[in-house]
């Protein structure tokens, strides 16, 4: 073997090494699960035919205390979980596209939390997606991991907790309140890209310690109790209100 032919063995063993790394840190990234914020999400729950309350075992693995711990089948994986933070009612949605029906019937979730007020599945067709909506007692943060052992893990805890400042942002009016408009311009769209544009600039600097509730991210109806009951979820930390209506 000459001297060029062992250059050129050594460039295509370096590019493969670079390329394993690369892809071992992208299946490494991929363990963790990133949750959204759906303030503008409309769920519908369906009826007593596509959905059922989730069984619920109280007795936990040791070192998972407090923990929500989520089985899924051997199928799943992250590309097939989609986390959102339904904070304005208190709900932690997943959808998992499982490909095994029935599959929640008969595998229960772990937890000794005593945080969670309901726990459903919704069949969202016939083939295994479904959306597991779990109802919380008040206000949280959400950190989620997918396990080797084929669970999705996540833990809570109060935004006074894990932020140094909480603001909250309310674009008035929405979906069927149009506020102030004329021909072209309407108050709830004015609010509502303010708060959209807030939220793309915001986004750019994830580690300043500050976290932004939204009461609504879309073109939907939120009424004055949702709004309220936000506001009030922050009385027992570092809350800072800003509210978009009538100028303000």
């Amino acid at each position: 073997m000459t001297n060029e032919d062992m250059k050129k063995m050594a460039i295509k063993a370096s590019v493969f090494a670079v390329l394993a790394i690369g892809l071992m840190v992208h299946r490494s990234a991929t363990k963790h699960i990133m949750i959204t914020d759906a303030a503008e999400a409309h769920i519908d729950r369906g009826n007593a035919d596509d959905s059922y309350s989730l069984l619920i075992d109280r007795n936990v693995p040791a070192g998972k205390e407090n923990t929500l711990i989520i089985p899924l089948s051997k199928s799943v994986s992250s590309d097939d979980i989609v986390l959102e933070d339904r904070y304005i009612d208190n709900e932690l949605l997943i959808y998992i596209d499982s490909r095994e029906e029935g599959f929640y019937l008969d595998n229960p979730v772990r937890t000794d939390l005593d945080i969670l007020e309901k726990a459903v599945c919704i069949k969202e067709n016939d083939t295994g997606s479904v959306c597991l909506d779990f109802t919380l007692d008040g206000l949280y943060v959400n950190e989620s991991s997918l396990t080797d052992s084929s669970t999705i893990e996540v833990r809570f805890s109060r935004p006074k907790d894990k932020y140094d400042h909480i603001a909250v942002v309310d674009p008035a009016c929405g979906g069927s309140d149009t506020g102030y408009f004329s021909e072209e311009l309407s108050e709830k769209d004015i609010n509502l890209d303010v708060a959209l544009a807030l939220r793309e600039e915001t986004a750019k600097k994830p580690e300043s310690g500050i976290r932004i509730y939204y009461t609504r991210l879309g073109d939907t109806d939120v009424s004055p109790e949702q709004r309220q009951k936000l506001f009030e979820g922050q009385r027992s930390g570092p809350l800072r209100g800003a509210d978009l209506q009538h100028g303000s």
